[in-house]
This record gives structure tokens, C-alpha cells and sequence, in this order.
């Protein structure tokens, strides 16, 4: 994640041992101050954000970005998704930072049985109200031809809790998979805009295609394909298999996308694409 928008970037990474170790993954960061080409050294996290420490334990940052709180009381709160899974209960938890990254605390954390909620990787955006919005994989679901993959909550208190429970999101069609959230207007023009990128089709054979990207005008709570109308494939944006993503809004005003992709499997190789707001449509 970069923080002040031109500011240090912070990279959050987990070391994983081979399994004959039988010793528990390492959340570490490492932080950049040009631009990506140095890095300090990785710094451990396992205590501040008290990573599960068992042999058959799991825990994991990424693949996404994390965000700058830019509104309200919790302004300039550097915020990061993690998760983790102890047995047969699976967890998600923010961690945040109010020092600009020299510490890490614990924040809003959620758990559940993995046959209810067997959520994974999430993505955040702030809505205009300061709260945060979370969307998160759900590999509970057992359907290879469903499309009902994600989950949701909200934080109104920087990250520290989440308002309630996680909920199957129907509002969204993709398949269970790390989704991409990135807010690319904000109030005080004519309209409001949230992009979320993943695929749109079934999970079948493990190979879902295309890389769709949907707008919401309403802060996330429905999406549209890309000229307003009601439907929330979204626009497509890479006709091949597809997996994973992240976005990003570039100085210029052009939203990229990085994401897997392949002609015979999802995850091939990694491509960037990229385009402009009007490729997308306007309200």
C-alpha cells in the first residue's frame, strides 16, 4: 500500500517454511521510500498482530492493497486486511496503524466455522461517510457453477470492529475469488464511483473466465454494468481465464488493473491492463 499518495510504500509479505518445519508462517513488512527501488529490511509483525503460531495453523496477507482512511476522526489510519485459519475456524482481521506505520495494532476481527463462512482474502474501500467496506473470498460454497463467491461487511470505526456479521453478498456475480475494490470518484461532482474486478462466470473446473470490472454509484451497495443499468456482471475487460486481481488509480486519472489470466488456465501468467473512465461509461 503507499500511503499519502506519494508517500512510503508499505509491503506486507509471509514467509513460508517447507512443511517438514512444521513452523508457522511470518507476517513481516518492509517499507520503501523511493518508489519501490529499496526496500528496508523486513521487520516481523507476529506479535503486534498475534499471527496463529501451530503447525497446521495458516495466516496470510495480501494479495491486495491496503488503504488510507481519508475522512473523519480515524483521518490518515493506514488499514490492511489479513487472514487466518486455526483448525475448522477460518478468520478475517484488519490491522491499522496511527503512526504512519511504526506500530500495528489488532482491529476488527471475524470468525467462523469454515462449513458457515470459510472466508479468505479481502479487499477495502472507504466510502464517503469515512466508514470502510469490506469485501472478502467465500469458499464456503460448494457449487462449481455458483456465482454467489463473496461476502461482506462495514467498519464505522476505522477498523477497529466490524458493524456485524459477515453476509453472503448476493448483490455481487462472481465466483469464490480475491476480488478488487478501488474508489474512483468521491463526492463533490456529479455522482459517486466504486470499481470492483473479478471474474463473473462460474468457478467450474477451477477455471473461471473473464476479468470483469462493475461500478456502484451508491457506496457499494449495488453494481451496475457500465452505463448505469441495472446488472452486476459488469463490464469485461480480458475475455480469457481469469483469477485473482487488484486495482489501482493512476496519477493521470487511469484506472489499471493487475490480475491472473491465461488462454488455458486462470493463472498462466499476470497481465495490466488498463483504461480510461469513459471505456467504462458514465451514469
Amino acid at each position: 500500500m503507499v500511503a499519502d499518495s506519494s508517500g512510503p510504500v508499505f509491503l506486507f509479505t509471509t514467509s513460508e517454511p517447507t512443511a517438514a518445519q512444521h513452523t508457522p508462517r511470518t507476517p513481516k513488512v518492509q517499507v520503501s521510500r523511493d518508489d519501490g527501488r529499496t526496500w528496508s529490511a523486513p521487520r516481523d509483525l507476529s506479535g503486534d498482530i498475534k499471527a496463529p503460531a501451530g503447525p497446521g495453523d495458516w495466516f496470510a496477507t495480501g494479495p491486495g492493497h491496503g488503504i488510507q482512511l481519508t475522512r473523519g476522526e480515524h483521518q490518515g489510519r493506514l488499514v490492511v486486511p489479513v487472514y487466518f485459519a486455526v483448525g475448522d475456524r477460518q478468520s478475517v482481521r484488519l490491522v491499522y496503524s496511527d503512526d504512519h506505520g511504526a506500530s500495528w495494532r489488532i482491529g476488527a476481527t471475524a470468525t467462523y466455522d469454515k462449513s458457515v463462512l470459510k472466508l479468505g482474502e479481502q479487499t477495502l474501500v472507504e466510502r464517503t461517510d469515512g466508514g470502510i467496506l469490506v469485501i472478502a473470498r467465500n469458499g464456503v460454497v460448494p457449487d462449481q457453477t455458483s456465482v454467489h463467491g463473496l461476502a461482506r461487511a462495514t467498519s464505522s470505526d476505522g477498523g477497529e470492529s466490524f458493524d456485524g456479521d459477515f453476509r453472503a453478498d448476493d448483490a455481487v456475480t462472481a465466483p469464490p475469488t480475491h476480488p478488487a475494490l478501488l474508489r474512483q470518484r468521491w463526492d463533490g461532482g456529479p455522482y459517486t464511483r466504486i470499481l470492483l474486478s473479478a471474474p463473473a462466470t462460474p468457478k467450474t473446473g477451477n477455471n473461471p473466465v473473464g476479468m470483469n470490472v462493475r461500478s456502484s454509484f451508491d457506496e457499494g451497495t449495488t453494481w451496475r454494468h457500465h452505463d448505469g443499468a441495472a446488472g452486476n456482471a459488469g463490464i469485461r475487460i480480458d475475455a480469457d481465464h481469469a483469477g485473482y486481481s487488484d486495482m489501482t488509480l493512476a496519477g493521470n486519472g487511469a484506472i489499471g488493473v493487475l490480475y491472473e489470466a491465461g488462454s488455458a488456465r486462470f493463472r498462466d501468467v499476470i497481465r495490466w491492463n488498463w483504461f480510461w473512465e469513459s471505456a467504462i461509461g458514465l451514469p
